[in-house]
């Protein structure tokens, strides 16, 4: 979390649910890294992932940051849906 980078776990209990982070790629940019979901909480609706993405967004824009960037392959059609 050092060099505005941030990370964060999604838990229920002893669980890990989710994880999201932003990784500074210079000039005001940042990446999204290792966004993911347990497939048990996937698809289902306003959950896991969108609290995870909110939680990224927000501290990207409290800290001063413009844009995030997502890269990510064409296997991953469900994260394309997500992202859109």
């Amino acid at each position: 979390m050092a060099h505005g980078e941030n990370f964060w776990v999604a838990v229920d209990q002893d669980t890990v649910l989710g994880t999201a982070g932003l990784l500074n790629i210079g000039h005001g940019d940042l990446a999204l890294r290792k966004m993911f979901v347990a497939p048990g909480h996937r698809g289902k609706g306003p959950g896991v992932a969108a609290a995870l993405l909110a939680a990224a967004l927000d501290w990207s824009a409290a800290n001063g940051f413009a844009r995030i960037l997502l890269v990510t392959t064409d296997q991953f059609k469900a994260a394309h849906r997500f992202y859109e």
